[in-house]
């Protein structure tokens, strides 16, 4: 979920003057009200799909997803990204993994980093994806690490070390050297990527124990 500006009062004039641009329809306006609502349900996690919000929160939700759509259809890239993670989540609207798939597809053609690495968590959700499928999870995985992304540089790193795929799963049909996961992981914990500090420290409790 891309992070946004702190939810503003309703009398906010930074508020008002947003609300007004966003129906004349600018779509950073109109990103910026569905960032603002989502905020506001102060709810789950677009990608914790097993916590259903209150009636309250639903209510919000259901406005963010609406502005969201206005904005991605509009080629707002950070809409277009949140709008699939609310179809893939089922926040605001009925789950739909295809059109979580379509949006996220779109974000992600625009070099969004976060989307080239969502697009490959919903990819590798599928319990019956095929081989080709993994295979072109992995590699948006290490599109986005390169581009120096923490969750993708953990996920990537992960997948290598704890050999989580077949190796015709990873690009070219071949598994990473241990160096070139471990040095993934470390630059994710270098930028304060709690999973992957955590990761470490395991690693480092187990070689001293041995």
């Amino acid at each position: 979920m891309n992070s946004g500006p702190r939810p503003l009062a309703v009398d906010d004039t930074a508020f008002r003057d947003n609300m007004v641009a966003a129906i004349d329809g600018d779509a950073t306006a109109q990103t910026f009200m569905g960032m603002y609502y989502y905020q506001r349900a102060d709810g789950p996690s677009l990608f914790d799909t097993d916590i259903r919000p209150t009636a309250s929160q639903n209510a919000d939700l259901v406005a963010a997803f609406v502005w969201w759509t206005k904005a991605a259809k509009q080629g707002n890239v950070c809409a277009q990204h949140n709008l699939a993670s609310c179809y893939y989540g089922g926040l605001g609207v009925e789950r739909c993994r295809k059109h979580a798939i379509e949006w996220m597809e779109r974000s992600a053609a625009s070099g969004h980093v976060h989307s080239i690495f969502d697009l490959g968590v919903i990819l590798l959700s599928d319990p019956d994806a095929d081989t080709e499928t993994k295979q072109r999870a992995l590699a948006l995985w290490k599109r986005a690490a390169n581009a120096q992304f923490p969750p993708a540089q953990h996920n990537w790193a992960w997948a290598i070390l704890q050999c989580t795929h077949k190796a015709e799963c990873f690009p070219n049909g071949v598994v990473p050297d241990r160096a070139h996961g471990l040095r993934h992981l470390k630059a994710a914990a270098a930028r304060g990527f709690a999973p992957s500090i955590g990761v470490l420290s395991e690693m480092e409790r187990q070689t001293r124990s041995t």
